[in-house]
């Protein structure tokens, strides 16, 4: 019996994005499905496997922000020839997609990440008069998206219900598995870890991120306690000039875009990891999978104080939360954390007990048990 095909569409998202990637397209070949994935990407990548999974570079991978509008056809064109049982599909600029493919009488998932509802209030690239409108403009398109599709997948209850009757939350759950914190350890051994209090951010790096009010934070933390930070993510450059200009650069250590799994092994040698990001948009309302990371690794957080992020970990103390875009009380906080190792190392403890109940295999079972009902 031949493999039924699922044909992943994210065209501006990396290839080796940890949701659209890692997670699910590697979780679905694994489960016995064939899988391609429609994505950005080098052109030495385009028509190889990695992990099960038949990589196709997108025809917008070179294409900037008008010209991924104008050209979507061609993606719509390379799905097609796909000839797939489902296609999934991510994110608004896949709507277009999504409503040609249900016109052809293809099944059609919608998987949006965020709620863009809220979100592109604060996209530096749209003119403030125009994001209100085009909030709501996104948010009905994804409706009409929804509507088309067999199922449709939010990662926040507030959009699964905004989307309607047929959509379902898929939280963004941390992968974990043994042989993954194996893969870390060893690439771990490969890093010098210096005697500094080590913090680590992992991630987005921009103002709304708070990573301003990290940085500025590390001077007066260092009048205290050695204390240097692996920062982790794309800067862009402009924000990179910014930053480097605040006195507290001196204690960076920046590392760039980093392969998830290299990544880890950074995390899993800090001391503590931080997100302590904005309240702007849909920052509160979103599923923290940054904390998940820092937890699966026995690395305790300081976190923004948002009540959603509070309420579904109120019952592990695995982390500090605090008053977002203070940076006074972050190094406050912090400078309390040097002091505090073992407690600290008690903390990461009750993470990775979280973690081990809590990962992307619970919510992957239910992203498969839909496929399935689907393809019946």
């Amino acid at each position: 019996m031949s493999k039924k095909k699922i044909c992943i569409v994210a065209p501006i998202h990396i290839w080796d994005d940890v949701r659209v990637y890692k997670k699910q397209a590697v979780s679905l070949a694994a489960s016995g499905f064939d899988v391609t994935l429609i994505a950005r990407m080098d052109a030495e990548l385009d028509g190889t496997i990695q992990e099960g999974v038949h990589l196709v570079r997108s025809k917008i991978s070179d294409k900037g922000k008008i010209g991924r509008i104008a050209f979507i056809y061609r993606v719509f064109l390379q799905a097609l020839k796909c000839r797939a049982d489902i296609y999934h599909l991510h994110n608004p600029n896949s709507i277009p997609i999504v409503i040609l493919l249900s016109l052809l009488s293809r099944q059609v998932v919608y998987d949006t990440h965020e709620d863009y509802s809220q979100r592109l209030l604060f996209r530096e690239w749209i003119p403030k008069s125009f994001r209100k409108l085009l909030c709501w403009l996104v948010s009905n398109l994804e409706k009409c998206a929804a509507r088309a599709s067999e199922f449709s997948i939010a990662t926040q209850t507030s959009v699964v219900k905004r989307l309607g009757n047929n959509a379902i939350l898929i939280g963004n759950s941390p992968r974990y598995s043994p042989d993954l914190v194996e893969k870390v350890k060893q690439n771990s051994r490969n890093i010098v870890k210096s005697d500094s209090f080590r913090l680590v951010y992992l991630g987005a790096i921009n103002e709304s991120r708070g990573i301003s009010d990290i940085v500025n934070s590390l001077e007066s933390i260092n009048k205290h306690a050695d204390t240097r930070l692996w920062l982790i993510g794309d800067i862009p450059s402009a924000y990179r000039l910014e930053l480097e200009n605040l006195p507290g650069w001196s204690f960076v250590d920046y590392l760039g875009r980093l392969e998830q799994d290299s990544a880890f092994a950074y995390v899993s040698l800090s001391d503590l990891g931080l997100i302590c990001i904005h309240d702007v948009g849909d920052h509160a309302k979103t599923d923290p999978n940054k904390l998940y990371e820092y937890m699966s690794f026995g690395v305790p957080f300081v976190a923004s104080n948002f009540s959603a992020w509070k309420e579904k970990l109120k019952s592990v103390n695995a982390g500090l939360f605090i008053e977002p875009n203070d940076p006074e009380k972050l190094a406050e906080t912090i400078i309390e954390c040097t002091g505090r190792v073992d407690e600290l190392q008690e903390l990461g403890r009750q993470g990775v007990k979280f973690v081990e109940q809590n990962n992307w295999s619970q919510e992957f079972s239910k992203l498969e048990q839909n496929y399935r009902e689907v393809l019946k």
